[in-house]
């Protein structure tokens, strides 16, 4: 189209430069009043790239480029063709900051296409007539780039949406939020080297005056202006509007220069906390200012594939908080045999008895009773455990001496016979010695998410005493751990290795360290027995191979007693890292 329409083109820009331009430039300047275009020739065919054609169009659209011809005395002809833009109307500064891409096309193939390999994607941000390049990154088709929130769908291609945040920068006249500015940028985490301006400066330059007179064409210094910015920030309005002496050259050298200095403050109300989704629709009804979207990409065979989103919740294994509490109440034992014999034998002593509990690879050993037969220990011992099949609880009783412990007796339980009588208080005879036995109280407790049984339990719990000084557990809160969005990079620029350690107390769970990643997935389930949910809170902490901290929360558990299912399932931001960093998670307290 461009190649027919060429010769049309150079008429209307002949017709432009003798009857319009030509007249106005002759009509600025005494000077210039013999101005003509004598012959305008722009060849037979178009020798424009698209960049070039690109870079015209763009010249005509932005604000600074134009024509500027003075009708009166005393006009800042450089602040007209440069026009800072004003507070309070659209015409503020737009920050960029390039974040993400995701499912990016594979461009880099093995064995000619038969195998898919991946591409090395780096972005190109055009604003104008400006250009900016980020870094490109290797191997990857979700790369994260993170150089300086929207998502925009990649035309002409199968799939692939870049994640942008775009912030809408007010100009201030004032310097009092200066020191609150540099401190959000120096929290901004980038693997640009530095972080986000905090102003804008502007410098008109209008005219000079007594200017050195030149002898040769040789390259000779006119002089120069040094201006701490400090100054601009004790003036008036942050504006200095003056002559300026020059350093160097004659004594009456003077430059008159308009110097402007604006706050770039971007308000709390408008930065978003969580990226926004994938748009949902075509564009249709948008207000003024939005970007519009496509829902859909075109794959193969022309139909369209849905854009890659976020999910909203988790999605745990079936098995997830279905465990229960098995209650062990150690109460007392009986006609134990002796085993610290003196004279050979001869006169009988006793034992210093104590007993190993076994049950899903955890072992509680109850305290040591001195010289008794007949010990009552009346210790309390909970452990969560999944109902499979075949497991068994196992109970020794040893004497307890200097050298080498002594048995006294063993016997096993099923645990499946004690789920089926719930309650069971029951004397124990010990296999494998002469005599003894061992008096038990086992409870199974299933799980429940009745909130009003939660008082009566917590009355009850409050009168046992134990002498282990145990306090019954009122609660089990199950955690799930799916994934992470948004993470910051480490302090070198590289993705992390993160993992997340979960602690309750002084009792913690540590999931596995994810490869490189700042959306890293575990999909680890952890639980936690809690004496009283109302007071308790647990911790999220996120490293890089735990060393580095990427950012944590606190969960208090009164919140989650307040939502339907006693459940929490959702996003949580995480303090001390991005604004878009998040986790998402599931809380369960039955």
């Amino acid at each position: 189209i461009l190649q027919q329409a060429w010769p049309f083109v150079g008429q209307y820009l002949e017709k432009l430069l003798v009857e319009t331009i030509a007249p106005a430039i002759r009509a600025s300047s005494i000077h210039l009043q013999t101005l003509n275009f004598t012959k305008v020739n722009l060849g037979e065919k178009v020798a424009m790239s698209d960049t070039m054609i690109m870079d015209a169009i763009a010249s005509h659209l932005v604000l600074p480029n134009r024509l500027t011809i003075p009708l009166v005395a005393d006009l800042h002809v450089a602040q007209l063709r440069s026009p800072l833009p004003r507070v309070n109307i659209s015409k503020n500064i737009v920050r960029i900051h390039l974040l993400e891409a995701e499912d990016l096309t594979a461009k880099d193939t093995v064995i000619k296409g038969l195998i898919d390999g991946k591409s090395d994607p780096y972005a190109v941000l055009r604003v104008g007539t400006q250009i900016f390049t980020s870094h490109h990154v290797d191997n990857n088709l979700n790369p994260q780039w993170r150089e300086m929130y929207e998502w925009f769908n990649l035309r002409d291609v199968p799939s692939g949406s870049v994640h942008l945040r775009l912030e809408w920068l007010s100009l201030m006249s004032s310097a009092d939020r200066l020191s609150e500015v540099i401190q959000k940028n120096q929290n901004l985490t980038a693997k640009t080297a530095d972080p986000p301006s905090a102003a804008i400066l502007a410098v008109y330059l209008d005219q000079a005056y007594e200017l050195p007179v030149k002898d040769d064409d040789r390259a000779f210094p006119l002089g120069s202006l040094t201006i701490p910015l400090s100054r601009l920030l004790e003036s008036h309005e942050l504006t200095l509007d003056q002559w300026f002496h020059l350093e160097n050259p004659g004594l009456a050298s003077r430059l008159y220069a308009k110097i402007v200095l604006r706050v770039l403050w971007l308000s709390d109300d408008a930065s978003p906390t969580t990226p926004s989704p994938p748009p949902s629709g075509s564009g249709s009804g948008l207000d003024q200012g939005e970007i519009t979207s496509n829902q859909n990409s075109t794959g193969p065979g022309g139909q369209t594939k849905p854009l890659p989103s976020r999910p909203q919740n988790t999605t745990p294994d079936p098995e997830f908080a279905t465990q229960g509490v098995l209650r062990i109440h150690l109460v007392e034992a009986q006609n134990l045999i002796a085993k610290d014999n003196f004279m050979g034998g001869m006169v009988k002593g006793k034992s210093d008895p104590y007993v190993k509990i076994r049950v899903a690879g955890i072992t509680f050993r109850s305290h040591t009773i001195k010289e008794n037969l007949n010990p009552v220990w009346n210790e309390l011992y909970e452990v969560i455990l999944t109902q499979l099949p075949g497991q068994e609880i196992q109970f020794e009783l040893f004497d307890k001496d200097i050298d080498q412990d002594d048995f006294l007796g063993r016997f096993k339980l099923n645990l499946r016979d004690i789920i089926s009588a719930q309650f069971n208080d029951t004397w124990y005879t010990l296999n494998d010695v002469k005599s003894g036995r061992v008096h038990l109280v086992m409870e199974w407790l299933p799980r429940v998410t009745d909130l009003p049984r939660l008082e009566q339990v917590l009355q009850y719990q409050s009168q046992q005493s134990y002498q282990n000084k145990v306090v019954p557990s009122a609660a089990v809160l199950f955690v799930y751990v799916e994934r992470a969005h948004g993470l910051p990079l480490k302090k070198n620029g590289k993705e992390p290795k993160a993992g997340v350690e979960i602690t309750l107390k002084n009792v913690s769970y540590k999931t596995k360290i994810c490869e490189r990643s700042t959306s890293p997935r575990w999909d680890e389930a952890c639980h936690f027995l809690v004496r009283d949910p109302r007071d308790e809170t647990f911790t999220v902490k996120l490293s890089h191979s735990w060393g580095q901290t990427l950012g944590s929360l606190t969960v208090l558990l009164r919140e989650v007693l307040s939502e339907p299912g006693l459940m929490l399932d959702k996003w949580f931001s995480l303090d001390g890292a991005l604004p878009e960093s998040q986790i998402l998670l599931r809380v369960t307290l039955k």
